[in-house]
């Protein structure tokens, strides 16, 4: 089984270049939607989460995720608290998907791959990278440029992708020149090609 991950900054179109590896044969593992619709479920870590940032953030048993997000996006000790509560569970979550997919390539999605230790598992690792990305998360969001700064300010930069990604797909063309792109990496990962 090959393991490759993809990550990127947020607007970076890494959405994108991973459906269009999906339709290439690779089994998807949306680490953000297992997050939101499994992890998050977890009545353990809700508990853990109540003790550490306030029975305010999950209320009746269901996570709070604006309440939890204003703790956490403004104070860093509180988000790493946070990681370190989650992560584990995210991990283990991904381990049975992988286990259960029954694919020859997987492609493991996560927005935060070196952050969770995920590059670890992975064979291969792609980074998404754009130039615009500020525009585009102003666009996609409808939020204002502070914001969409502010929410970058706590993501790597693309330099970290160029540097540490196995393959980097800068996303600066239109959906074509990425569809080529992610075609010509993914041959090359399925062949074992890779370095």
């Amino acid at each position: 089984m090959i393991i490759a991950g993809i990550t990127g900054q947020s607007g970076s179109g890494k959405t994108t270049a991973a459906l269009i590896f999906s339709k290439l044969g690779f089994y998807h593992i949306d680490c953000d939607r297992l997050v939101h619709e499994k992890v998050y479920k977890n009545p353990q870590l809700l508990k853990n989460m109540a003790d550490m940032f306030g029975a305010h953030c999950v209320p009746n048993g269901v996570l709070d995720r604006k309440a939890l997000g204003k703790i956490v996006f403004s104070d860093k000790k509180a988000y790493d608290m946070l990681m370190e509560l989650v992560v584990p569970y995210v991990n283990l979550q991904i381990e049975c998907e992988i286990s259960q997919c029954g694919k020859k390539a997987v492609l493991l999605d996560a927005p935060m791959l070196f952050e969770y230790g995920l590059d670890s598992i992975c064979n291969v690792t792609v980074g998404v990278v754009a130039s615009n990305i500020v525009q585009r998360i102003c666009s996609r969001d409808g939020i204002s440029r502070a914001d969409a700064e502010k929410r970058l300010a706590n993501q790597k930069n693309a330099d970290f992708y160029r540097a540490n990604c196995s393959y980097v797909i800068e996303n600066d063309g239109d959906l074509t020149a990425l569809e080529k792109k992610v075609c010509e990496i993914a041959d090359k990962i399925l062949k074992g090609t890779y370095s």
